[in-house]
């Protein structure tokens, strides 16, 4: 033995060993990077030629209120059997305001969908929104569109969108029928 200690000696077939495995690991890890790592970019690309997935909206009639008499007397558990089938999909909501808050991510907006305890809403929105919400004050009336995020507690909604902000649409008054079309009907 030239020059070795005995203690180099008994260490140095260990030391080779846990070389040759760092490098065998890092080998692995370059391998998997480069396989995965162009079909992520290319998914990302897909989804930004693509847009944004087509909204699935509920039926108009299906309003906040009828969500919120479908969760009464239930338990959580039954809750949240509710609200898988409506988590995801997008709806119009109008009310009056309680209130605003301000959120670490946006904004949130706390409205009533009519005039009872029922109905109970809170819709997200982006930081994006920041000068229209500090605008708002409550009892203002406001439609909004979002996605149904979770029905317990009242219930929220993401990614909203503010449609209209003032007083709300008056419904147009059904035609009536003229006298004169009244009577030549009768007279044929």
């Amino acid at each position: 033995m030239t020059g070795m200690t005995s203690d180099e000696t008994i260490y140095t077939p260990y030391l080779l060993s846990a070389g040759w495995l760092a490098l065998f690991t890092s080998l692995v890890g370059l391998v998997v990077m480069f396989r995965t790592a162009p079909k992520v970019a290319f998914v990302a690309a897909q989804q930004a030629i693509a847009g944004p997935p087509p909204r699935d909206f509920l039926a108009p009639e299906i309003t906040w209120s009828v969500l919120t008499q479908k969760i009464d007397g239930r338990t959580s558990l039954q809750i949240e059997a509710i609200t898988r089938t409506y988590a995801g999909k997008w709806m119009r909501v109008s009310g009056r305001i309680s209130d605003v808050l301000s959120m670490h991510k946006g904004y949130a907006v706390h409205v009533r969908e009519d005039g009872t305890e029922r109905g109970l809403v809170s819709g997200y929105f982006g930081p994006e929104e920041a000068d229209r919400m500090a605008a708002l004050s409550k009892g203002d009336w406001i439609s909004f569109v979002g996605k149904i995020e979770q029905l317990m507690y009242g219930g929220s909604m993401s990614d909203c969108e503010i449609e209209h902000i003032g007083e709300p649409p008056r419904a147009s008054p059904k035609p009536r029928a003229s006298r004169k079309a009244a009577v030549s009907k009768s007279s044929s």
